[in-house]
């Protein structure tokens, strides 16, 4: 349970959410003499999202001076200022006292005194600094000689003339009586004899007053009872960020029970203080930097606010960060900061023909005050590698490759780089288009972004001489490197095999949708070793099934969880032996292969080898069926199910998951949490019926429609004609979707826990004299609103 204020009567009062204490947040905004009565409303919510309030009646009652006590003030002198995360015991300026105004602020003044004395007698016996309306009671020794009330000035034990006869080694002394307290008047005479006589002290009764809080910000602060000076007493009760002022009541109470109340600020002060980051990464790199040396590492201080970025140190741009913020910096380097501080940065490519680093930045700040901080990025050359490549070809074959990215000899230089000259037997080729060098056995055409093929005009059975090309490899800045491309002509054929990874995390339901990660291009001929101009790709075998090419050259294979495609000559803008692989569904266990084994053979000789593709599992699928009829219960975890083909059964579990049915009739349940259900395109498309999936049990607080990918080119203004509430007959709501927004229903939805008034129940909306299509209407508008129906990818 959690408890907040829904009226604070305008920020007078604040609440501690957890355990619902309520405590004045600024006293300044409440005044006794014109509302000595305020109300204020808490709320207390319930996990699972349900609240209830109620109003309360608060007293306000003056910060008076109390009767027979002076008001409370701070006796301290200095400000009431500390730092928020000052220690335990550590003075907050504040030094409460209150005047105690009874006999105590006067007693102390007092004395007995005599006009004169003789050998046996005293005259004249009277006190000093006695108020009017005290009773004095004068003694000699321990015997009461008198008992006067006091008018005013000085007081007579009888009058000014009066002989008292008195013996040697008595002492004149005096009590006063005034409002209910007596004390000892606080000097007297010794009458040792007629010569030797002197004053003595008594002592007297004091006023005493003690300290209390009663508001102590919830335990934040304690006060000395004998002393009145406030201190922390427990630090992480105290917090800048979210509350900096905050108060303390001091009470005050003397001996005789008379009280003084005041309320007194404090200012806490932002322990928070920034240091400025630096980091160096290479230009068109990536710099990830985590948490434990991201921008608050290195930090002092409570670092609870959020986060703001900025692209200088005014300010410009300044974004407050939520969640991931991506921004660019002035020098276009792209920028992902984390609400935790940690962040990546993508080097921009800088000419550094001046330099070798040159100085990037972006600023950052907590909350939305104080200075911005500079996080100074170090971009450094990428200097030009150049490494040697290695080809090979068969006699009047042709190859494709690239000096600069292909795999055996892979050059490290920035973007800009390119293939400026070739150097062969002698001759300099300068490269600034598609050049073309005649060579002993074969032509070379290279381009400056390192791309290359080479046609073979050898003849025979060889053997042949290999073929060397040096190539310089430049970039704008100035930084150049040369290698050899060497082609080989081998005399028989050698087919290699191909690895690639597609990614589940990449389809529609995954943890990266739209980071194209499931789909992958191709080419098996690239790197299989003396192919011979007459080689050609005959067959492919997978899963024990072998796929010859159509009338188009091309091999097309339906697998488990995706389409392999393969051309076997050259069509279109597609070259013989390209071969592509999309991910259609995931897998349901971890890191699954699918193998193609493929044959390539010329007029003497056939060779094979494989193109395996690792199918990456994505971690939240759990379940992932096939185009069978699935039955699937997740667990306490958060998980993606996804049901594939088929009419499957598939229940969330206990966990917030998302679920997928898939194609064909499936009967969905969420489960406890808050769960996602998710309609695809591809479950409809193609189909000449109507989908029709049924859910259990959504949960109109928590659960979620997602129809996202589902629906083509909808929006708000136009979702009446994609969508459609109406009830089936047997209480049971069910919307009924166009996905195209042409008319043609293709996917329904059973709500069978829920009716249409259910539905409407659940927001509270009037549907007194509306039509079917004006609830529906209604219906989805909240739902949209309420963000548990997703139509926008």
């Amino acid at each position: 349970m959690t408890y907040s204020l829904s009226d604070s009567h305008g920020g007078a009062f604040s609440i501690n959410s957890s355990t619902g204490q309520v405590y004045v947040a600024n006293h300044n905004l409440l005044n006794a003499s014109t509302e000595p009565e305020v109300t204020i409303e808490v709320t207390a919510t319930s996990a699972d999202g349900t609240s209830v309030s109620q109003q309360y009646t608060i007293d306000v009652t003056a910060e008076t001076d109390g009767s027979g006590i002076g008001a409370v003030t701070d006796n301290n002198g200095s400000s009431n200022t500390v730092s928020e995360s000052a220690a335990n015991g550590t003075s907050v300026g504040l030094t409460a006292y209150a005047d105690p105004e009874g006999i105590g602020s006067w007693i102390d003044n007092t004395e007995v005194r005599w006009h004169g004395h003789g050998g046996s007698h005293v005259t004249g016996i009277h006190a000093n600094g006695i108020p009017a309306g005290a009773t004095v009671d004068f003694y000699l020794g321990g015997t009461l000689i008198s008992s006067v009330v006091a008018s005013g000035g000085t007081v007579y034990a009888h009058h000014s003339n009066y002989n008292q006869t008195i013996s040697n080694n008595t002492d004149v002394w005096a009590t006063v009586t005034y409002e209910g307290q007596t004390s000892n008047v606080a000097s007297g005479l010794h009458y040792e004899s007629s010569w030797n006589n002197y004053v003595i002290s008594k002592s007297t009764s004091q006023d005493s007053v003690s300290y209390s809080l009663t508001d102590d910000y919830n335990g934040a602060f304690q006060i000395n009872a004998s002393t009145g000076q406030v201190t922390i007493r427990d630090n992480t009760k105290l917090d800048y960020e979210t509350d900096p002022n905050p108060t303390v009541t001091v009470r005050a109470v003397d001996s005789q029970g008379n009280v003084s109340l005041k309320t007194f600020g404090i200012t806490l002060t932002d322990d928070y203080v920034e240091v400025a980051d630096s980091y160096t990464i290479t230009e068109e790199n990536i710099l990830t930097v985590d948490a434990s040396s991201g921008l608050l590492s290195n930090d002092t201080g409570d670092t609870n606010q959020s986060i703001q970025v900025a692209t200088d140190g005014s300010g410009s741009n300044a974004a407050t960060v939520s969640g991931a913020t991506v921004f660019m910096t002035t020098l276009g380097g792209k920028v992902t900061v984390n609400a935790d501080g940690s962040f990546t940065y993508e080097a921009p490519l800088l000419d550094h023909t001046s330099t070798e680093t040159i100085q990037d930045s972006f600023y950052y700040r907590l909350g939305d005050g104080g200075t911005w901080t500079e996080v100074t990025l170090n971009v450094t050359d990428q200097n030009v590698t150049a490494n040697d490549d290695t080809d090979s070809v068969g006699a009047q074959g042709e190859i494709y490759g690239n000096v600069i990215s292909d795999s055996g000899g892979t050059d490290t230089a920035s973007s800009d780089a390119m293939v400026t000259s070739v150097l062969y037997d002698g001759a300099t080729y300068f490269v600034s288009g598609p050049t073309t060098i005649t060579a002993s056995l074969g032509t070379l055409t290279i381009n400056p972004d390192g791309s290359y093929s080479f046609q073979s005009s050898a003849t025979g059975s060889g053997p042949f001489a290999a073929e060397l090309f040096t190539y310089t490899l430049g970039d704008d800045d100035g930084d150049t490197d040369t290698a050899v491309l060497t082609i080989n002509h081998d005399t028989s054929m050698t087919a290699v095999a191909d690895v690639v990874s597609v990614n589940e995390s990449s389809l529609v339901y995954g943890s990266e949708y739209s980071a194209d990660l499931h789909y992958r291009v191709g080419n098996v001929l690239d790197n299989d070793l003396g192919v011979t101009g007459d080689a050609q790709i005959d067959s492919v075998v997978w899963n024990a099934t072998t796929y010859t090419a159509d009338g188009n050259g091309i091999i097309t294979i339906n697998t488990d969880h995706g389409d392999f495609t393969m051309y076997t000559e050259d069509y279109g803008v597609h070259r013989a032996g390209e071969y592509q692989f999309q991910l259609i569904s995931a897998s349901d266990s971890n890191n699954e292969s699918e193998v193609f084994t493929y044959n390539l053979s010329n007029g003497s000789e056939s060779v094979s080898s494989t193109v395996t593709v690792s199918i990456i599992d994505d971690p939240i699928i759990s379940f992932a069926g096939l185009d069978t009829d699935d039955t699937f219960t997740g667990t306490s975890v958060e998980e993606t199910i996804f049901g594939g083909g088929g009419d499957d059964i598939l229940d969330g579990g206990l966990g917030s998951d998302l679920i997928v049915g898939g194609s064909g009739t499936d009967r969905l349940t969420g489960g406890d949490g808050s769960d996602t259900f998710k309609f695809l395109q591809s479950d409809v498309e193609g189909t000449i019926t109507v989908n029709v999936d049924s859910i259990t049990d959504f949960d109109m607080g928590s659960d979620i429609l997602d129809l996202s990918d589902l629906l083509q080119n909808e929006s708000e203004a136009t979702l009446e004609d994609y969508l459609s509430f109406i009830d089936n007959g047997s209480g049971n709501a069910v919307l009924s979707i166009s996905s195209e927004g042409d008319g043609n229903v293709d996917q329904q939805i059973v709500f069978e826990n829920l009716s249409v008034s259910d539905m409407t129940a659940a927001y509270s909306l009037d549907t007194s004299g509306k039509t079917d299509g004006e609830i529906s209407k209604m219906l989805l508008d909240t739902m949209v609103l309420q963000s548990q129906l997703h139509i926008d990818g």
